[in-house]
C-alpha cells in the first residue's frame, strides 16, 4: 500500500457508511466517488511517469 493509499484510508477512516454515499444534490459527487477519482487519477499519472521515455522528458524542458 502506497503512502497516499495509507493516508486516505486513515483520513476516511472514521466516515461513516452514510457519510460515504451522501450527496447534496445529484449534480455532485459523494466522497466515495472522490475517493474512486483520486485512486484512478493518481493510478494514471503513476503509470504514466513509470513508462514515459526519459528523452521525452528533456524534449520538453523549458516548455510549459
Amino acid at each position: 500500500m502506497s503512502q497516499s493509499d495509507t493516508e486516505l484510508h486513515q483520513l476516511l477512516g472514521p466516515v461513516t457508511t452514510a457519510q460515504w454515499h451522501w450527496k447534496p444534490d445529484e449534480e455532485s459527487w459523494s466522497l466515495c466517488q472522490m475517493a474512486e477519482h483520486l485512486v484512478i487519477v493518481e493510478q494514471g499519472v503513476t503509470f504514466r511517469l513509470r513508462t514515459a521515455p526519459a528523452d521525452g522528458i528533456e524534449k520538453t524542458m523549458g516548455k510549459q
